[in-house]
């Protein structure tokens, strides 16, 4: 006799946090950790590479100096560090900084120089090919947010003399970030009701200044003496109350964190994203989940970073780490929330490009010397990976190699296979799955009164292949939850989740 099946397969739908435990069943999950959803499975997630440690990472930046050389920095509260590939390690850039432990910086590229402050710290430039950073111009103040448009630099959110100016936006001469007073730099106070400014950037040709109630839209005018017009975008709408969360991505949208939801930001409208209206009034997402987690966070550490691909491998994810709580990942090609956790505390996220070869300035003394051959050079790595910082100052690399240092679950809604009115006794589990690798996990199933059953399975050789794997169970409810759980460093990719069922009688609460 065939029985009824209730098959879950993708692209699947992410954490469902915006409707009752038994309405998920066929929308997503309602938990999901370390899991990565991509390619229409769900797969445990990368693990990271540690790099060589120091102080805690406040800043990541890569930019290009007049030479064309690429240069991968990361930032801390005293210094910066640029990373040497050939011996995969870090070099201090000298320089001053003076700002605290936790005081994260923004940074831009104007002229091929490096422009970077925390709020604390007068803008700094580094060229790239010096040994030293500097205050980039005797007029130049702090900012909290920095941003190139129309090849000038504009900083917002200023300390000037010690006093915070935070409507504030100056720029500087085009093409020239060390031109603070000509005719062609300037300044503007944006005084109307949107609040503070909580961050900058560009989107296509336009710039917009984020606030706490609102956005301005910054139009380059190509009028020398008044080279940008500020129209105030929306007035007690939506917001960027998490400064740090915003994240661009190339040109074409904004990620942040609002009042009401997690926002994308296209330069006509803010979309919901935490959750969204689906059929009827139904709503998908995470929301009340990543919002739970928010109320536990500081509004100035949480951080946003928006990835476009790893490894040369597609992932264009929006990255939202609440420090000590979580880490949220929306996929955008799939529109699904995820949630990951680390064996430490990260804080910060950012593009780390791992160039290949042997530079000149690498070399010191004599060839005799030197530690390398040609046979110990890097292999060629031509795609970005991502860096994540932890607040014990360890950079990790993602590069999609590896798997989760942390255990991951994979956990259903109630399940009700679409009948309230009857119990159901699941007799079979049937995993799709690819066989990427050896591994070994538990899959459970609990009934609404909390019995349950479970069986540990090591499936699989590494073979590559589609493999399908039937699983007997007897349990009956009339509610019933299932999970799979696995170890660390323990691979799997899921395809489809299916529970077949037999239908029991009416179910009677006497």
């Amino acid at each position: 006799m065939e029985l009824p099946e209730l098959p879950l397969h993708g692209p699947f739908g992410g954490v469902q946090s915006e409707v009752p435990e038994d309405l998920i069943e066929q929308l997503g999950f309602s938990d999901l950790l370390n899991i990565l959803l991509r390619n229409g499975a769900a797969s445990v997630r990368p693990g990271y590479s540690s790099l060589p440690g120091g102080a805690r990472i406040n800043g990541v930046a890569d930019f290009f100096d007049n030479l064309g050389a690429r240069h991968q920095a990361k930032i801390t509260a005293t210094g910066l560090f640029e990373w040497s590939a050939s011996g995969q390690s870090w070099t201090q850039i000298t320089g001053a900084l003076t700002g605290g432990a936790t005081d994260l910086f923004t940074w831009a590229v104007v002229n091929n120089k490096l422009l970077f402050s925390q709020g604390i710290d007068v803008v700094k430039a580094w060229d790239g090919i010096g040994a030293s950073f500097a205050t980039v111009d005797a007029n130049a103040v702090a900012a909290r947010f920095l941003m190139e448009l129309n090849t000038h630099l504009l900083v917002g959110y200023t300390v000037e003399s010690g006093t915070a100016f935070t409507n504030r936006w100056r720029w500087t001469g085009a093409g020239d970030p060390t031109d603070w007073i000509s005719f062609n730099s300037g300044v503007v106070d944006i005084l109307g009701d949107l609040g503070p400014v909580s961050g900058g950037g560009k989107i296509l040709s336009q710039g917009y200044s984020f606030h706490n109630a609102g956005m301005t839209q910054i139009i380059p005018t190509g009028i020398g003496v008044a080279p940008f017009s500020f129209r105030p975008f929306g007035s007690k709408g939506k917001g960027n109350v998490f400064p740090y969360s915003l994240a661009f991505y190339a040109e074409q949208l904004a990620a942040y964190v609002g009042r009401e939801d997690v926002f994308i930001f296209d330069g006509s409208e803010s979309v919901p994203i935490g959750s969204k209206p689906i059929a009827g009034n139904l709503r998908v997402g995470a929301r009340s989940r990543i919002f739970t987690d928010l109320a536990y966070s500081k509004p100035l550490q949480v951080y946003g970073y928006i990835s476009s691909s790893i490894a040369g491998a597609n992932f264009k994810a929006y990255w939202l780490v609440i420090p000590g709580v979580s880490t949220w990942i929306y996929n955008f090609d799939e529109e699904n929330w995820t949630r990951w956790s680390f064996d430490k505390t990260p804080n910060i996220v950012g593009t780390f490009y791992n160039a290949i070869g042997i530079r000149i300035k690498d070399l010191v003394g004599t060839i005799a010397q030197q530690n390398w051959t040609p046979a110990t050079l890097n292999s060629p790595k031509p795609f970005d990976n991502v860096v994540i910082g932890f607040t014990d100052g360890t950079p990790g690399m993602v590069d999609f190699t590896g798997v989760s240092e942390t255990q991951w679950l994979i956990k259903s809604g109630q399940l009700s296979m679409g009948d309230r009115r009857h119990n159901k006794d699941i007799q079979r589990f049937r995993l799709v799955f690819k066989d990427i690798a050896p591994t070994t996990f538990t899959v459970n199933f609990i009934n609404e009164k909390g019995v349950s059953q479970s069986h540990i399975l090591t499936l699989g050789t590494g073979s590559g292949k589609i493999l399908s794997e039937v699983v007997p169970f007897h349990i009956s409810g009339l509610f019933l939850t299932w999970t799979i759980t696995g170890a660390p460093h323990m691979a799997a990719s899921f395809i489809e989740f299916s529970p077949i069922y037999a239908i029991g009688g009416e179910y009677k609460n006497l």
